[in-house]
């Protein structure tokens, strides 16, 4: 049995996660906490961690926000790789590093990104999770973190 077949999914309680996922669009966090901390019965992902870690760092709160990546980095590794599977070609390496450069993964996660693209989404938690340790001062975590990205998208964060 996969990932999403023996676990709830954000799918499974679309108004709590879906409501939180659009309040954080909209810029209201305490709004998306509340909801993302009552669906914390029913959905266990990598996206409502990375979500709530989003929240955190929102508010400041740095500490909680890499406790709820770093849960979220383990959760994803459970994540099968996507089915149809693609190319990463010039122009995503282009467009990728645009994104790294904007600090745009630290956009909210919806559940339909994680599922079809989990290594994007694993890359957008490990880059928020190094973000996180910076602001923490742990520095080494994050230098040791971002050796791991390969590829000219993520060299910013390798520095």
């Amino acid at each position: 049995m996969g990932f999403y077949e023996d676990k709830k999914t954000d799918s499974d309680a679309p108004d709590l996660f879906e409501s939180a996922v659009r309040a954080m669009e909209a810029g209201r966090f305490a709004e998306a906490l509340l909801c993302l901390l009552a669906a914390e019965n029913e959905n266990e992902t990598p996206a409502r961690r990375f979500n709530l870690a989003l929240c955190y760092m929102k508010a400041g709160d740095y500490q909680s926000a890499v406790s709820h990546l770093e849960k979220a980095l383990s959760l994803i590794k459970k994540t099968p790789p996507s089915r149809g599977g693609h190319a990463r070609s010039e122009a995503y390496t282009t467009l990728r590093a645009m994104e790294v450069s904007a600090e745009s993964y630290l956009a909210p996660m919806d559940a339909n990104f994680l599922r079809a693209f989990p290594a994007e989404a694993a890359e957008d938690i490990t880059m928020a999770l190094i973000y996180g340790y910076k602001k923490c001062g742990l520095f080494d975590k994050a230098k040791a973190l971002a050796a791991g990205l390969s590829g000219p998208e993520f060299a910013a964060l390798r520095n």
